[in-house]
């Protein structure tokens, strides 16, 4: 765990550090006795040099640790956040099973307030035989981090026991060595479920697991966009194109597409101002389209498209409350590539969506406030920097120093921070020839 190993190496090599400066000050305590002045004031001078460091480095390194338990928690709670929004019923557990938290969809399953969740092994809502082969299972895929699937008897809460699938997915966290298992229940009785077709639940039902994950990952804005349109992809047919935009299709943030049809549709659109991603934009309702190249609403892009291969679309909006954040837009080489259900998949998907691109949003949000504060801090320690210097040279104090520097910053029409920049380096600059001459 981090915190062990914040107070096992660190610490230890402090400690380490201590008694090596104890010896040395034994050593100061003999000189005394030899009265050699020069002697003593240079142990007591490298003595306390060494101390500045070592306690300098530890503060750091504890600063660092903290940074990074932090940023797991955010993750973490961005991740609950997502679940909670999911209309499936998750719950996500430790290694051994022990449930952390749960939605309101996996409260209504299993008979239970969310709030009681945290704390119960999910194998209590699972049939007494089938808890052994769940346990092996986990167990294997705890060690793998490999997903997995299994069919249980789930056994609610005062309630009669239902044939019900649980979708298992596993992720690890090296910087604090913590496992946790995301757990999708669908019942396996039930004919149709969510709106969606037996088929079809399992790999959606991973799809929104997959989505769900994404804050837990260290990874960009941009490649937050291309995850989710690979997700997307991998939860609908093989043959179909992705494509994932955020912002308006006139003039868009981000774009990632799973083929070269999509990136070419895409294009199209673009070149031709019109098309079913700006439709189901402005409209905020999705459009479907049989064939695109009969489509007799959108000339332009037609003619464009002719050669992309792609014969239907559909594209949808995600929508943040009554706000349109973007465009999902699937296209198939086949005619009418998008029924059977798949439409149905797409709108479930799009909704989880919506709090994904929310959560990335604020991610990159919170990582644009930390860079302008750490150049805030930069800026100051610089301008603290220059006030010196024009103490120094001026026998000013520093708040005369200060208002010498924000005059000249005035005066010359250049930043106080790039000025005060200038006359840090110019100091540094004349030191070094002073040493070199002396040397």
């Amino acid at each position: 765990m981090v915190e062990h190993s914040q107070a096992g190496g660190p610490a230890d090599a402090f400690d380490d550090q201590l008694d090596a400066l104890e010896k040395q000050i034994e050593a100061v305590r003999g000189a005394l006795s030899r009265a050699d002045s020069d002697a003593l004031l240079a142990d007591l001078q490298s003595a306390h040099e060494e101390l500045r460091v070592a306690d300098e480095e530890i503060r750091m390194q504890r600063a660092e640790v903290a940074r990074l338990l932090e940023s797991v928690h955010t993750r973490r709670w961005q991740h609950e956040r997502l679940i909670q929004v999911l209309p499936v019923a998750v719950v996500v557990s430790d290694a051994d099973g022990l449930i952390r938290s749960g939605n309101a969809a996996a409260a209504e399953l299993l008979h239970v307030r969310a709030e009681s969740l945290p704390g119960r092994p999910l194998v209590s809502f699972v049939l007494a035989e089938d808890r052994p082969k769940l346990r092996r299972r986990l167990a294997t895929a705890v060690r793998e981090h490999a997903p997995f699937r299994q069919v249980v008897a789930l056994v609610p809460r005062g309630g009669e026991g239902a044939s019900t699938e649980l979708v298992a997915s596993v992720s690890y966290d090296a910087v604090t060595d913590v496992t946790e298992v995301t757990w999708v229940l669908l019942r396996s009785g039930a004919r149709e479920e969510y709106g969606l077709p037996a088929v079809l639940r399992p790999p959606a039902a991973a799809a929104l697991v997959e989505m769900s994950k994404l804050p837990l990952h260290r990874i960009g804005r941009a490649a937050s966009v291309a995850r989710l349109a690979e997700i997307c992809a991998q939860a609908l047919r093989p043959d179909a194109g992705v494509s994932v935009t955020v912002g308006t299709p006139r003039e868009p943030q981000l774009v990632a597409t799973t083929s070269k049809a999509a990136q070419v549709v895409d294009g199209a659109q673009m070149v031709a101002m019109e098309g079913p991603g700006f439709d189901a934009w402005d409209n905020r309702r999705a459009v479907q389209v049989a064939d695109l190249l009969g489509h007799s609403g959108w000339r332009r892009l037609t003619d464009l498209a002719s050669g992309s291969g792609v014969r239907s679309v559909l594209a949808l909006p995600i929508t943040a409350g009554n706000d349109p954040v973007g465009v999902l837009a699937l296209y198939s080489t086949e005619l009418n590539g998008f029924d059977g259900g798949l439409r149905d998949v797409a709108e479930l998907l799009v909704a989880a969506m919506a709090a994904v691109l929310h959560e990335i949003e604020l991610k990159a949000e919170l990582e644009d406030t930390a860079r302008t504060l750490s150049q805030a801090l930069e800026s100051r320690a610089t301008i603290e920097q220059a006030k010196g210097v024009i103490m120094a040279q001026a026998g000013v104090d520093a708040d005369e120093a200060f208002a010498r520097l924000v005059k000249r910053s005035r005066d010359s029409n250049v930043k106080l921070r790039v000025l005060a920049a200038r006359i840090v380096q110019e100091a540094a600059g004349r030191r070094a020839g002073r040493t070199a001459t002396e040397g």
